[in-house]
Parts: C-alpha cells; sequence; structure tokens
C-alpha cells in the first residue's frame, strides 16, 4: 500500500512538472495495480485527451465519475466531449451534475447554456446564461453566448445591449465585434453594421478579415450598392479562394446588376469547390431560366430544396421513394407535393392531367385553402392534406415543380395553353348582380404579394396600393381590391378611394378562392403584382396585366410584354429598378386605350 502511494505522488508531481509520460507510465502501472483512486483515472484522461485520444480520454472520465459521483472536473469534461460528440442531452446531464457540486461555477453553467442551446431550448439556455453572468460579470464569452441566444430567439434589442456590455470588458473582440455587425444587420441598421464591420478591419492582428469583407458586402448588398458589395467580395475571395459562400454571395450580387455571365461564372466557381453545393446551382438555374434555357434551368433547379438553408420544401415529407421522372421507374401510383407560394400552386397544377396519361393513379397534396379551386377546375376531385400526403404509404412522390423538367416543358413547349382554372356558376351569376349597376368597366386590382417571401430576388416585386392614382386619375373606369390580408390596410388612406366599387367591404369580406375567382370572372380586367392573383386570373383565361420588378421571378424571363405561360397576359416591366411610377404611367396609356375600344 506504501509502494502504491509512493507511486501516486511521483505520478502527480511528473504531471504537475509537465513531465506527461513518465506521468502516464506511471498512471497506467497503478491502474493495472487495481487502484481505486478516481484522481488517477482523471488525470490518465487529461493525458488522453492532450493525445487527441477522445474515446480513451471518455471511457477514464466515465470511470472516474463512477469511483466518486462528486468528482466535478469528471462531470465537467464529459459535458464537453458529450457535446462534441453532439449528444446534447448527456452533455446536460453531465454539467447539470457540476453544478450540484459547484453551484459557483460559472464555466459549467455558461456550458450547461451551451448545450441546452444545442438542443434548440433557447429560454433555458438564456437563463443559464444569465445566471453564469451572475456569478462572473467579467467574462465576455458568456455574454457572446447570451447575445448569440437571444439573437436566435429574435431579440435583437437584447442581443445587442449584451454585446455592447461585451464590449465594455474588451473592446477589441473581434467575435463580439463581428456578431455585433451581424445583429445591426438583422435590425436594418445597416450604417452601424458597416460602421462595426469596418472597426474590425482597424484591429491589429486579425485573423479572418475573409469573414469580415464577406459581411461587408453583404450589408452593402443590403443597401443595394451592389457595385461596392461586388468589390467586397473579391476581397474576401483574394483571402480565401475556397469559400462556396464567398462566390455565391459574388454571384448574387452580380445577378442583381444583371451581370448575368458573371454571375454565372462565380456559381460555377462555387460549384466546382463543392458540386453538390445546393444554393449554387438554385441560383444558377435561375440564369438559365431567365434566359430561357430551360433544359439546363430545370436540371439544377432540382436542388432548390435539397439544402437546409434553402426555404423551398415541399408542403408535405411523404415516407416514400421520391420518382427521378424517368420513365423506367414509373411508378403506379404517383403523389405530387405542393411546394413554395398559393401562386405556385395554381400556375404549375395544370399539369397533373398530363400526368395522368403516364401514371395510371395521380394524387395531388396541395394547400387546403385551394382545394375548392382544385376540384372545381378538374385538377383532382379529392385533394390531399399535408398530413394525409405523410402518411401515404404506397408508390413514389415528387414536388409539384419537379414537373415542368418531367414534361420538358419550354418557351417552345408548353403544351397547356388554353384556360385550365374554372370558377362556379352560381357564384360568378351572384356576383354579376353587383357588378351589373355599373356601366364603366371594373378593373380589379392586386398589389402585394406575401411579404415573408420577398426576400433576395423576390424583394421589391409588389407597390404600394396608391402607386395606382396614375391609373385613376384620367381613367373612366371603377376599381375593385383584390388584395386579402398583407396590404389592405392600404385602403384606408388610398388617395383615390372614391374610385372603388361600392361594394368593395362585401368582396373584402371574401376570403374563398373559388368565391373569389367568381369575382375575378366579372371583372373586365385584372392589373396586378407578381402574386397569385396574377396566375389564379391568367389561370381562368382572365385579360390579366401583369406588374414586374425589373429581375423578376425566372418564369416570366427577361424581356417581352408577353409570355408563354399565358396567352391572355401582358407584362409591364420596371426599365428602372423600383421605379414604380414610370410602369404605371405606361399602363396608364394602355388602360385609356383599352377601356376606349
Amino acid at each position: 500500500m506504501e509502494e502504491k502511494i509512493k507511486k501516486e505522488i511521483l505520478a502527480f508531481k511528473a504531471l504537475k512538472k509537465g513531465n506527461y509520460l513518465e506521468a502516464e507510465n506511471l498512471f497506467r502501472e497503478l491502474v493495472s495495480s487495481g487502484t481505486n483512486n478516481y484522481s488517477v483515472y482523471g488525470s490518465l484522461a487529461v493525458l488522453s485527451g492532450k493525445k487527441g485520444n477522445v474515446e480513451e480520454m471518455f471511457e477514464y472520465l466515465t470511470y472516474s465519475t463512477k469511483l466518486n459521483p462528486k468528482y466535478a472536473e469528471g462531470h465537467f469534461n464529459l459535458g464537453i466531449i458529450y457535446l462534441k460528440k453532439g449528444d446534447f442531452d448527456n452533455a446536460a446531464h453531465s454539467f447539470l451534475n457540476t453544478i450540484r457540486i459547484r453551484p459557483k461555477d460559472s464555466n459549467a453553467l455558461n456550458m450547461l447554456g451551451v448545450a441546452f442551446f444545442k438542443k434548440g431550448n433557447i429560454e433555458s439556455s438564456i437563463n443559464y446564461y444569465l445566471k453564469a453572468i451572475e456569478l462572473n460579470p467579467h467574462n465576455d464569452r458568456i455574454y457572446n453566448n447570451l447575445a448569440i441566444a437571444y439573437s436566435k430567439s429574435g431579440n435583437f434589442e437584447a442581443a445587442e445591449l449584451v454585446y455592447l456590455k461585451a464590449l465594455k470588458i474588451d473592446s477589441n473582440s473581434f467575435s463580439t465585434l463581428f456578431n455585433l455587425g451581424r445583429i445591426y444587420q438583422q435590425k436594418g441598421d445597416l450604417e452601424k453594421a458597416l460602421e462595426t464591420f469596418e472597426t474590425i478591419l482597424k484591429l491589429k492582428n486579425v485573423n479572418s478579415l475573409d469573414l469580415v469583407f464577406n459581411e461587408i458586402g453583404i450589408t452593402l448588398q443590403k443597401k443595394e450598392d451592389f457595385h461596392s458589395a461586388i468589390k467586397s467580395y473579391l476581397k474576401a475571395i483574394k483571402l480565401n479562394k475556397n469559400s462556396v459562400q464567398f462566390y455565391n454571395n459574388l454571384g448574387y450580387a452580380q445577378f442583381e446588376i444583371e451581370d448575368f455571365d458573371s454571375a454565372t461564372s462565380s456559381f460555377l466557381k462555387a460549384i466546382k469547390l463543392n458540386p453538390k453545393n445546393a444554393i449554387a446551382r438554385k441560383n444558377l438555374s435561375k440564369i438559365f431560366l431567365l434566359k430561357g434555357n430551360y433544359k439546363e434551368g430545370l436540371k439544377n433547379y432540382e436542388y432548390r430544396y435539397k439544402h437546409t438553408n434553402i426555404r423551398i420544401l415541399p408542403h408535405a415529407s411523404p415516407n416514400i421513394p421520391i420518382w427521378s421522372g424517368e420513365d423506367s421507374e414509373r411508378p403506379d401510383k404517383l403523389l405530387i407535393v405542393s411546394e413554395q407560394g398559393l401562386g405556385d400552386t395554381l400556375q404549375f397544377m395544370r399539369f397533373l392531367p398530363l400526368l395522368r396519361k403516364k401514371v395510371q393513379k395521380v394524387y395531388f397534396s396541395a394547400q387546403e385553402k385551394l382545394h375548392g379551386v382544385i376540384k372545381n377546375s378538374k385538377i383532382d376531385f379529392d385533394p390531399l392534406s399535408a398530413n394525409q400526403a405523410n402518411n401515404f404509404s404506397e408508390g413514389k412522390w415528387i414536388p409539384l415543380l419537379s414537373l415542368p423538367k418531367i414534361l420538358n416543358i419550354s418557351p417552345n413547349n408548353q403544351l397547356i395553353k388554353d384556360p385550365y382554372i374554372y370558377s362556379d356558376e352560381y357564384l360568378i351569376n351572384k356576383w354579376k348582380l353587383l357588378f351589373s349597376q355599373y356601366e364603366e368597366k371594373i378593373i380589379g386590382i392586386h398589389w402585394q404579394g406575401n411579404p415573408e417571401t420577398e426576400q433576395g430576388i423576390h424583394k421589391g416585386r409588389s407597390l404600394l396600393l396608391n402607386e395606382f392614382s396614375t391609373l385613376a386619375e384620367n381613367s373612366k373606369c371603377k376599381f375593385l381590391s383584390l388584395q386579402k390580408g398583407y396590404g389592405e390596410e392600404q385602403l384606408k388612406d388610398c388617395v383615390f378611394k372614391s374610385k372603388f366599387v361600392d361594394f368593395q367591404k362585401e368582396v373584402n369580406e371574401i376570403w374563398d378562392f373559388v368565391e373569389t375567382s367568381s369575382i375575378i370572372a366579372n371583372c373586365d380586367l385584372v392589373i396586378t403584382s407578381d402574386s397569385a392573383i396574377a396566375h389564379l386570373a391568367a389561370g381562368m383565361g382572365k385579360k390579366t396585366w401583369l406588374l414586374l420588378q425589373k429581375i423578376p421571378d425566372w418564369r416570366w424571363g427577361l424581356k417581352g410584354s408577353h409570355t408563354f405561360w399565358y396567352e391572355n397576359m401582358e407584362i409591364f416591366r420596371q426599365v428602372e429598378r423600383n421605379n414604380w411610377r414610370e410602369v404605371m404611367i405606361r399602363v396608364s396609356i394602355r388602360l385609356n386605350n383599352f377601356l376606349n375600344n
């Protein structure tokens, strides 16, 4: 026994002096002799960690905490290993064990906050970070973790305040300044974001400047200063030529200034670095499709839902194989699942009857608010909800917007040209009575799409209702709002309110798509931004005028006043970015011609 104690003393002395090999050999001899000293196993764990042998370290820590359940450091280190393994439940359990033994251990409280953050329990993580800060108010790392949690919860104001407190501890902290700059970005305070990122550039001996230039580029792009954004992205790439993200961002900025050749080159470089990068391929697909190259465009568009950062997902997740579209793999039963917005479903559901010629049984899962229109239009007599689609157990499935690729759709191969959306005759006649009180032509208008989807390329596709005042000035007609929800509040302060039909209040109360289609059927013309109403009206065969931003969604192409998608649609494109006034002057002239003929 005395010999064992001497060996322990020698081993711990060697460890303290940094003689790790000598210490390890002595500790292993003690283990071989059957020691029950938890500190021996704990020390071996530390030595295993220094060598990068995490599994051995894990085994020693596990055994040491069994020998002594009050071994706080052992529980703490186990928690760190569990975090690295992605086992956040056991990590939290280990840090809780540490805190039970050492209630005032701010590091353990901080790491417990990290574990809960990783688990997705943001509220608990915030609580533990706050407790850690109470015990240690001078650790800027904990402040950073707390701010990140606030940011994740959407509380950007609180995150900003916490980062500012962290900067009082260390005004030159790269991570604090970097994260604060991103908070300003998210808040839309772009000038402060730029100022913060530029402060980092002035620091001495800073690594990761490529990331800073990238964020400066993102901020400038949000300000729509695309040329300056491009310069900043190029600086980031000069420092790091292997970042897929940098090339993606550069390509997107080049896309915004309509330098499609340079954008294509940037996206191709991103794809060369990572051939499976979904964002680059999706962005590349937009260029091909806008320029009319549907073969390459639709092939790359298949990557649209294959990356977690892309928020384009089918509205259901069936637990059956996906169909590649190849005839050799054609299933007997095919489930088609809607995706993206209501307008996408209304536009592309036209292809379901064609699929029924290829596949014996075709089922359609779509947004429930469209089920009435789908049935009325004989697209599908029994459309499924998302839950029903998720319980589908036979055949294969495919996202709705993959149908154009399967059917080889292109500007020269439309296949469906005639109207395919039908309303209800009874409802059409019901509204006809109200419409018939006016001798003037009645123009249905719609100006606002879903703002949640109006990010990136879709930003700026909507306009304000008062932009239509140009049409009301000289036109002898009545207007009818088809706007529902978002943007409808603008009717209250509309400068040409007197030009609307007297029964507008009754129209506003209608949210059903079938009845909305019956109202559209009675309109003489529909003028709309790029939204679901555009597809509903044009799909019915109603004369539809579409108002498009400078760079529109891919389906509308880059040029022309007409589209192969709808024969009855006329397009009015922005000549200058964000300039709806000029568009409305042209629409006003065209409207007067329409009303006088």
